[in-house]
């Protein structure tokens, strides 16, 4: 059984998604060693009261006795994504001997796909018009932003198409368009330092 890096994630849609796109970024840094397990969902409103996150984490660890580390994502939603992932990881790093990383989409998930839409393009499942917002971070509603770039007849479903245009979506492009992403990439080095040291 390899060592695994357990995601926590909020949303029903990112229970499929992140863990594609998790091993996405290992796979592409050559890191074949680690998996990936189905997150641990939590609801928001609870994560953030103080020693939910320890609860959480701990219940991670005793199901999946070969985690070896954590990455916490989840949207801004209306809260500063600095503040927020401080935060969080301050209960973070007083909950567990685990390392740790929290990591903020600005403001929602779907922002990152926003960022890559032209190369969602080319499959189709976009319209062919569809292009990124100059910055998609700044969009309150990134997910009806989706929707407005779906072909006619068709709708932006969370469950259904996240998970696809996540396995589809050119990560450089996102990487370019929104510093949150970047911070997912900081935030899973550190890890992989944390794990090899």
């Amino acid at each position: 059984m390899n060592p695994a890096i357990v995601p926590l994630v909020e949303g029903q849609a990112e229970v499929i998604s992140t863990p594609l796109l998790l091993r996405r970024l290992l796979h592409g840094q050559e890191r074949f060693d680690l998996d990936v397990p189905r997150p641990i969902r939590f609801r928001r409103n609870k994560i953030t009261k103080e020693g939910e996150l320890a609860r959480t984490l701990a219940i991670g660890a005793r199901d999946r006795p070969n985690v070896v580390g954590a990455i916490v994502i989840l949207d801004a939603d209306k809260d500063c994504p600095v503040k927020l992932a401080n935060d969080l990881s301050r209960q973070a790093a007083s909950a567990t001997h685990l390392p740790v990383e929290v990591v903020v989409a600005t403001c929602e998930f779907e922002a990152w796909l926003l960022a890559g839409v032209n190369s969602l393009r080319a499959s189709g499942r976009v319209a062919a018009d569809a292009r990124p917002p100059e910055d998609p971070e700044r969009i309150r509603d990134a997910k009806g932003a989706l929707r407005q770039c779906m072909p006619p007849g068709k709708t932006y479903h969370e469950v259904g198409d996240q998970p696809t245009f996540v396995e589809e979506v050119d990560l450089a492009e996102v990487r370019n368009r929104c510093r949150s992403f970047r911070r997912l990439d900081s935030a899973l080095a550190n890890l992989l330092r944390a794990i090899d040291s």
